[in-house]
């Protein structure tokens, strides 16, 4: 388990910036990412991301998204 910040996002990928990054290139991962809007104003919600590794740098890595949905988040 690690943290980081999303640097940017798209339908496709994220890239993430990290200083503890402990990926390579083509490892599987899944990435939650709290969001910045709540449901209806009030629920906090996560997007869960199922991805694959495609790029690492010292301080950040970019992955490609295969699957994500949104979950509520507990307050």
């Amino acid at each position: 388990m690690g943290a980081g910040r999303t640097v940017n996002m798209s339908s496709r990928g994220l890239l993430i910036a990290s200083e503890d990054v402990l990926v390579s290139t083509g490892t599987r991962l899944q990435l939650i990412v709290d969001w910045p809007f709540l449901l209806h104003g009030i629920t906090p919600l996560q997007l869960v991301v199922s991805c694959r590794v495609t790029r690492c740098l010292p301080e950040e890595f970019a992955v490609k998204v295969d699957q994500y949905q949104f979950k509520t988040k507990k307050r």
